[in-house]
């Protein structure tokens, strides 16, 4: 728990209580944990490469990636959540959060996103995500 505590403060995380059932975290919190990868600043060169490898092989198609020409590189992590309420066991809200860095122009032109989205209707969410991404790589990424 102790190791636990040091890593999250080290990458700017906030520390979890021995009791916490749910772990939260920013949109800023998740950028800089990519802005680390990114840097190299925690891990090596080598090990953080390695993930980022890994998570340029996300197989997620209806998030930020999608909008994405197919030869630029995205090392992104997407997460889905549904919040139900106990007492009919039925969704009431949808959360849909996709992160990462878009590797455009040969790296030059390299930038980190997180989009956090909630709502009812999931595949709503996707659009918006898509529709956000569209407008970062018109801005930056090109």
């Amino acid at each position: 728990y102790d190791y636990l505590q040091k890593i999250l403060f080290i990458l700017g995380l906030q520390p979890k209580s021995v009791n916490q059932t749910e772990n939260l975290i920013t949109a800023r919190e998740y950028a800089g944990i990519f802005r680390t990868l990114y840097n190299a600043s925690f891990l090596s060169r080598k090990y953080s490469n390695s993930i980022l490898e890994d998570l340029s092989k996300n197989t997620f198609s209806n998030g930020a990636s999608a909008v994405i020409p197919q030869n630029i590189s995205v090392a992104d992590k997407f997460g889905e959540r549904e919040i139900v309420d106990p007492s009919t066991n039925q969704v009431i809200l949808n959360q849909l959060h996709d992160c990462g860095i878009v590797f455009a122009n040969h790296g030059l032109g390299s930038y980190s996103f997180c989009i956090m989205t909630e709502g009812k209707d999931l595949t709503n969410l996707e659009q918006i995500i898509k529709s956000i991404s569209t407008t970062i790589f018109q801005d930056i990424g090109q």
